[in-house]
């Protein structure tokens, strides 16, 4: 603590020795100044800056009073101390008005007097100043905070308002004052009239909500706290409280309770069905078409069931989930048992088609996840739409690929053979005639080349419509030899290499897909891919039947291709998805631009059953 500092202004010595002795007899270690005149004082009194001025009335030059007047117009206001050898009374008024803090007489024992007159001093002023503190603290935080403040009288009329009023109502402070508490709330507003009814009551108001009307006529909403204060004999002296304005907050309630209310409605009113899990997996709600769907009459009367413990979904979806994933698949409802099955294809009358899509919510502070949102669908009709069209077309490339091979052998046994007879007819025309000219002869010639040409176009027609060598060596032999013809006509370098698929049988329908499936790859490579080089793979890994296609060629870019595929309708990569698609197989092509393509088909087979 730092040193208390004293002034004494005395013109006779031997009472500054008696105050001095006194005053560091009760504060050791304090610094006291000594003056004979007033003016000298105050040429140095903020280098001093004194606790405590202790000043003789009778002094000469300036007197007690004169310096007392001086002190007054200084904007420290430093406590001051008059002593006299006069008890005058009319002295000790003038000095008190003029901010003597106290009066004493010199008497024989003064000096004795003065350590706890400067003592009571000393409490006084740091009482005042930590008064003053806390009003200044006060009236930085009522000027500044972004809520009125406000005090009323018990007849509810304003006697305090800070500047926030205008803020909040449109109004200064000086028009509040002397209004009435109840002026300012809407007509509407009963609850105005309730916080009044607590006020006459004596009891304190919380979180009372009201509307106030702005100056401007517009509502605002308002949200009270207020406490009753009392005078010395316990009577209400009025209510000093708060109104907050909670206008953005009640409309951001309102905004979102519209909006979990129109969520409830698209909740309820979807025709996809939407269920709520907890973070372990636990049903919470489903929406009508969720419990339609599922036969289920009431969330709560379901048993608890985790969906992630059910077998339908794979380690690897639950490894998705687990960082935040989405997971998609299908999968079949069986409704007599109630639960999800592995499998994605219709069982039976009792089963559902279904696509599930979970989304795992947003993760909470902890780092876990709030939930899982489940939307179901009920696909069994649009799978059976699609089986059905799958059927269809199926049929319709088995009705083709038939008639292709009734008119191949049309072509081969009656034109083709017509075509070998004319030839040969041709090439022994003139064979008894030795004396026929060598021009009838040469015409003869050219007219059997020609014939030999449309041998060989009607060979390739059949070859294209219905390879008899598919019926007569196998697939993997037709597929060799394809490759090695359109090798010797293209200048194409094609690699073939097969493995696995001589000791498995085939279905026909299976079989003319893959040969048709490498026969247009090629002719896209020929015709598109500038590529002087071609592998071709074909892998039996059961259950299922991997084909690759690549090439070296200048590649493309592949969803930019297929949009105008589809625009210019080509039909080479379309038709090649097509049949992978009917086959229930997957297809995926890779290709960038002066990198090449590869085409990889993956195809489920099960063995022809020949028995």
């Amino acid at each position: 603590m730092a040193s208390l500092r004293f002034v004494i202004v005395e013109d006779e010595e031997a009472h500054f020795t008696l105050m001095e002795r006194a005053l560091l007899r009760r504060f050791p270690g304090a610094l006291v100044h000594y003056f004979r005149e007033a003016e000298a004082c105050l040429d140095v009194l903020d280098e001093i800056d004194p606790d405590v001025i202790i000043t003789d009335y009778l002094l000469p030059g300036l007197t007690g009073i004169g310096f007392l007047e001086a002190l007054s117009r200084r904007p420290k206001d430093i406590p001051v101390i008059m002593i006299t050898g006069q008890g005058d009374e009319k002295i000790a008024v003038q000095a008190m008005k003029l901010g003597a803090w106290d009066y004493l007489v010199k008497t024989s024992h003064f000096s004795a007097l003065i350590p706890g007159v400067v003592e009571k001093v000393i409490r006084e002023q740091s009482l005042k100043e930590s008064l003053e503190r806390s009003e200044r603290r006060f009236q930085d935080l009522a000027e500044r905070t972004c809520d009125w403040i406000w005090e009323i009288d018990p007849q509810g009329k304003y006697t305090y308002s800070n500047p926030m009023v205008e803020g909040i109502l449109g109004y200064c402070p000086d028009e509040v004052m002397g209004r009435h508490y109840h002026d300012f709330f809407s007509d509407q507003d009963a609850k105005g009239g309730r916080a009044l009814e607590f006020m006459v009551e004596g009891r304190p108001v919380q979180g009372l909500e009201g509307r106030l009307l702005h100056k401007d006529g517009h509502e605002t909403v308002v949200e009270t706290n207020a406490v009753p204060f009392f005078d010395k004999r316990g009577r209400l002296a009025g209510y000093r409280g708060i109104h907050r304005d909670i206008s953005e907050r009640k409309r951001a309630e309102e905004a979102l309770r519209w909006s979990e209310e129109k969520f409830r409605r698209i909740f309820e009113e979807s025709p996809i069905g939407i269920a709520l899990f907890g973070p372990e997996g636990r049903l919470i709600d489903a929406n009508h078409s969720c419990k339609e769907t599922f036969g289920i009459r009431n969330v709560q009367g379901v048993e608890a069931s985790a969906f992630l413990e059910n077998s339908h979904l794979t380690a690897v979806d639950r490894e998705r989930l687990s960082k935040g994933e989405r997971v998609r698949y299908e999968t079949t409802y069986d409704s007599e048992k109630r639960v999800l099955t592995s499998s994605s294809e219709d069982t039976g009358s009792d089963s559902l088609l279904v696509d599930v899509l979970i989304t795992p919510l947003a993760r909470e502070p902890g780092g876990g996840l709030s939930g899982y949102l489940v939307q179901v669908q009920d696909i069994t009709k649009r799978k059976h739409a699609e089986a059905h069209i799958r059927s269809l077309s199926q049929q319709l490339l088995r009705i083709q690929e038939r008639e292709r091979l009734n008119i191949s052998r049309d072509l081969h046994d009656h034109l083709a053979q017509d075509l070998s007879t004319l030839k040969i007819s041709l090439d022994t025309l003139y064979s008894d005639e030795p004396d026929v000219s060598e021009d009838r002869k040469r015409r003869v010639r050219e007219l059997s080349k020609t014939v030999q040409r449309s041998i060989s176009g009607v060979r390739d027609l059949v070859y294209g419509l219905r390879p008899p060598s598919l019926d007569q060596l196998g697939l993997v032999q037709t597929i060799l030899q394809h490759c090695e013809e359109t090798s010797q006509k293209s200048g194409l370098k094609i690699d073939f290499f097969s493995a696995g698929m001589d000791g498995i049988e085939l279905d026909p329908d299976m079989e003319i897909a893959l040969y048709r499936l490498i026969q247009e790859g090629l002719n896209n490579i020929i015709n598109h891919a500038q590529a002087d080089c071609a592998t071709v793979r074909l892998v039996e890994s059961f259950p299922h039947i991997i084909l690759r296609i690549e090439d070296n060629g200048k590649g493309f870019d592949v969803a930019d291709r297929l949009e105008q595929a589809t625009k210019e309708r080509r039909l080479g990569i379309r038709s090649m998805q097509e049949r992978v698609a009917l086959l229930r197989g997957k297809m995926q092509i890779g290709s960038r631009p002066l990198r090449g393509t590869s085409i990889v088909v993956e195809i489920p087979y099960q063995e022809e059953d020949l028995g």
